[in-house]
């Protein structure tokens, strides 16, 4: 990613206290200079996508111009990252493990050592609380630096030896279990990507590797997260739901076991509530998986969320809820979710890094459309496509938008928009060296929902069913479906 991508994506990505902070900091050391930083970082802010040419325009109409434009976006982003290090670490409650090392090193550097031994103290206590066992194994190594300065405590500094030695074999153990989730990740995205006896016959040797056969009662918890992660690719591969259940149970209460702060990042807490609303999802549990909905909403009145969190949670929160009350044809409830996530969509310009936001609009427009709201529906499109240009849909997903786009204009009588529309996406297929095949007997089997002379037959239902299988399920696939059993069945009827 270029220097200019990055610029923009660290700012899209800042809440207001961020923004208002970094200004609050350059205003601080303020020059002539730096003010014009102020206005390079608000001309980025409200890109909608990071665009050169358009950002050289807007300087110059402020009257900005820099030698070397480069050099000063390298500038802008170092800018950002002191105040944001100022924000959230000079200025934070909690202690870095750089701010503890820095202070060893300070005690060291000036024959101090009471401060090496106050912020040894400190870093033991920032590994027992954040469950690091490699900062544990560095403060050590201080220690017995420290010890070794002062001439004192032989047997303390053989006690600490002994220790290190044993974090050591710990640690490698611990690598061991990542390594072999490494190698189950490498198995489940080959096996997705090419279902062949090769990926079957990996699959049969990492199961039979000890540490996946290994009881986790006396593993600590990154042993724990990994083999879970490991247990859970499998079961889910075998369709073996309780299982399924069962792991993503125990890694979610593993993971609960860190404390909030230090959970990786505030997507890997989402991800394990997530996996396991769809493993009771895939189990038809339903009842278990609303109760999973209601322990994500709790979290934003239990914990202190920065907004950009706040945002990915009602994502999420969105996006659990449309597959729940799809999944129970409650369609009118799911069409009383658009309004929040309309406001999602024009409120955050950065709504495109939150994982299946596209979901989210490709639900409603497939809802809109099962409850006959068709302009809503074509308007959900439009969105779609607007916001295509951050986030590109592949292929397949802008033939299936086409699918949609096409069935609203027959239910609206739009027939001479019909087409253009089927112009647009042979063209549009020819490109992307795909198979139009499939899609002209989709286009025959529409044609009888508005023809006077040819009807719906079962083998045309066969057909979707069979293509839905063959091109993966989306809403709108489904809602087509849904809608072709319909026609039929009011066909069959006159």
């Amino acid at each position: 990613m270029f220097i200019g991508e990055q610029l923009f994506d660290l700012i899209q990505k800042m809440g207001r206290g961020e923004r208002r902070a970094f200004k609050v900091y350059v205003n601080k050391y303020s020059n002539k200079k730096n003010h014009k930083m102020l206005v390079f970082f608000e001309i980025i802010r409200k890109m909608k996508q990071y665009d050169e040419a358009l950002l050289i325009k807007q300087l110059e109409r402020k009257n900005i111009s820099f030698p070397n434009l480069s050099y000063e976006k390298f500038r802008l982003k170092n800018l950002i990252l002191n105040a944001l290090t100022d924000l959230h670490h000079n200025r934070s409650d909690h202690l870095s493990i750089g701010d503890i090392i820095n202070k060893i090193e300070l005690g060291f550097q000036y024959d101090a050592p009471d401060i090496v031994k106050e912020w040894i103290d400190k870093g033991y206590e920032y590994a027992k609380v954040n469950f690091n066992k490699e900062v544990k194994l560095v403060i050590q190594k201080y220690e017995l630096d420290y010890l070794n300065s002062i001439r004192a405590h032989p047997e303390k500094r053989v006690e600490i030896s002994k220790q290190m030695y044993t974090e050591s074999k710990v640690l490698v153990n611990t690598y061991s279990y990542q390594q072999m989730k490494d190698q189950f990740f490498a198995w489940y995205f080959t096996y997705f990507s090419n279902p062949s006896e090769e990926a079957q016959e990996m699959l049969h040797q990492l199961i039979q590797l000890d540490l996946f056969k290994a009881p986790d009662t006396h593993l600590n918890n990154r042993q724990k997260d990994h083999l879970y992660l490991c247990k859970i690719m499998y079961y889910s591969h075998i369709k073996d739901y309780e299982n399924l259940i069962l792991y993503n149970k125990k890694l979610l209460a593993n993971f609960k076991q860190y404390p909030f702060s230090t959970r990786y990042t505030f997507s890997n807490y989402l991800g394990r509530y997530n996996n396991l609303f769809l493993a009771y999802f895939k189990a038809k549990k339903l009842d278990n998986a609303a109760q999973t909905i209601k322990e994500l909403q709790d979290i934003a009145n239990t914990k202190k969320l920065q907004p950009t969190e706040l945002n990915e949670l009602n994502v999420s929160l969105h996006y659990l809820k449309i597959l729940l009350y799809y999944e129970q044809k409650e369609f009118t409830q799911l069409y009383e979710l658009a309004p929040q996530i309309k406001h999602l969509l024009e409120t955050q310009p950065n709504i495109y890094h939150f994982q299946n936001f596209d979901t989210l609009i490709k639900a409603m427009t497939a809802t809109c459309f099962y409850l006959q709201k068709y302009e809503e529906s074509l308007e959900w499109i439009e969105i779609d496509y607007s916001l295509s240009t951050s986030y590109p849909n592949t292929p397949p997903e802008i033939a299936t938008i086409k699918l949609m786009e096409y069935c609203n204009h027959i239910c609206l009588h739009n027939f001479f928009r019909l087409d253009g529309i089927k112009s647009s996406l042979r063209y549009y297929i020819s490109r992307h060296n795909l198979d139009m095949t499939p899609y002209n007997r989709l286009f025959k089997i529409l044609y009888k929902t508005y023809s006077t002379t040819e009807l719906l037959l079962p083998n045309d239902l066969e057909y979707i069913d069979t293509f839905i299988k063959n091109h993966g399920f989306t809403f709108q696939l489904s809602v087509i479906q849904m809608w072709l059993q319909q026609c039929y069945e009011e066909q069959s009827i006159k």
